[in-house]
């Protein structure tokens, strides 16, 4: 199917899109230090790091789902050991309404959270800019880029909370969406 080579490719992408999910994160930390206590946060959190992951390994020739799925995990356990990939599990499970845990109004918040991801992967690549909307979504600041409109903003807008003006000096790199 493939040799070494695609293998340790997509584990290197794998490693810079885990910079860029646990950049967003601590962005979103020093400014509110709860984060994840919503269900909605959760679930977009979990459509957000579905989507994102998926188009940077197609986009490198990785369409092999369960291997997505076992990088993925690998990356969340490294951004945040255990606690990242229960929120994914968690969110997939609120938003699925032929799980037990379904909650909702979380499948909306998913699905925003999966065009979130989407639309950051692909614009990220495209002008080489660091994805924010997970930081923005989590801020409860509008969603960013030409996906969104304003009547999705309106209708999945979390909780706002004190936000610092300066979020683009927190981080102190600058990172792009790996090609």
């Amino acid at each position: 199917m493939f040799g070494f080579g695609g293998k340790r490719r997509y584990r290197k992408a794998a490693g810079k899109v885990g910079v860029l999910i646990h950049g967003q994160i601590l962005d979103a930390l020093a400014s509110h230090k709860k984060l994840f206590q919503k269900s909605e946060e959760v679930a977009f959190t979990s459509g957000y790091l579905k989507s994102f992951f998926w188009s940077v390994l197609n986009r490198h020739g990785c369409n092999d789902m369960t291997l997505q799925l076992r990088l993925l995990r690998s990356t969340c356990d490294k951004v945040s050991p255990g606690r990242l990939w229960e929120i994914y599990q968690s969110g997939a499970d609120l938003a699925d309404p032929l799980a037990k845990s379904y909650k909702p109004g979380c499948m909306n918040a998913y699905e925003l959270g999966v065009t979130a991801g989407l639309n950051d992967a692909e614009e990220g690549a495209a002008a080489n800019v660091t994805p924010v909307n997970l930081t923005r979504y989590l801020l409860g600041k509008r969603l960013l880029g030409p996906a969104f409109t304003e009547e999705d903003i309106l209708q999945l807008k979390a909780a706002p909370v004190a936000a610092d003006a300066n979020l683009k000096a927190k981080s102190k790199e600058v990172f792009s969406v790996p090609d």
